[in-house]
């Protein structure tokens, strides 16, 4: 049995502003992502240059840059 009684959340316009808000946090978030893997890419790719501009890099260098810069973009 249901007992009737005012409504619980947000109705008419306010309903309507808390969905648009969600998709807006959902697309900043996904574009954030994609930058964010779109950076991180492009320093895999320069890394061989970056190898062949620094004297007495060798792979695990390398790979310390990559993963540092990894980090750092995750943190911020």
């Amino acid at each position: 049995m249901r007992i009737p009684g005012p409504p619980v959340g947000p109705t008419g316009a306010e309903a309507t502003r808390a969905v648009q808000y969600k998709w807006m946090v959902l697309s900043n978030t996904t574009v954030a992502t994609l930058m964010a893997a779109i950076d991180t890419n492009i320093v895999l790719i320069s890394l061989p240059t970056i190898g062949r501009q620094l004297p007495g890099t060798d792979t695990t260098t390398l790979l310390w840059i990559l993963i540092g810069y990894s980090h750092v973009t995750a943190v911020v």
